[in-house]
């Protein structure tokens, strides 16, 4: 009787974890994963738990927006391989950003390099994640790694601000 139980209670326990979405940092799930073009990274991409989401319009932003003013940060740092790898996959992509995800990591020879933005987004593909991206690698010098947080940046048809760092939440 005893194993009968414990035996209903394991099968139910693993049917319950193979219908639940992948978890990732707080509050996202993981959407997507797949290898990057080179095949040395893998790729994921998180969006909100939370699927009502709501995408901002304010018209004085878009008259700004676009200037991805760059911000350098020592906290959070990524490694600068992993973020020119994964700022690589994302150059040229046409793959749509539905209104969900918050961010795309790459993960390279064991380290994370993330591109996460603070909106959720209309009218995106990967490709416009790349400009302030390449901004935050090209301005943000250090030593060990690369943190950078740029504001007004267009994202598809939204103004947001977008982080470069090894968090897929946060700069």
């Amino acid at each position: 009787m005893l194993f009968s139980t414990f035996a209903v209670v394991m099968a139910s326990l693993a049917s319950t974890a193979q219908s639940a979405p992948a978890t990732g940092p707080a509050g996202l799930v993981v959407l997507e994963q797949f290898l990057s073009k080179d095949g040395a990274s893998t790729i994921t991409v998180y969006g909100d738990a939370k699927r009502d989401v709501t995408i901002a319009r304010d018209t004085d932003l878009f008259k700004r927006c676009g200037t991805n003013q760059l911000t350098c940060d020592n906290a959070h740092l990524a490694d600068r391989n992993a973020c020119n790898s994964l700022v690589n996959d994302l150059r040229g992509s046409g793959a749509a950003l539905p209104g969900s995800p918050r961010s795309i990591c790459g993960t390279y020879s064991g380290s994370q390099c993330c591109v996460s933005w603070a909106n959720p987004v209309s009218g995106a593909v990967r490709d416009n994640l790349v400009s302030a991206a390449q901004k935050a690698l090209d301005g943000c010098q250090g030593n060990t790694g690369v943190s950078g947080k740029t504001s007004d940046t267009l994202i598809g048809q939204t103004c947001t601000s977008q982080c470069l760092s090894n968090r897929a939440s946060g700069c």
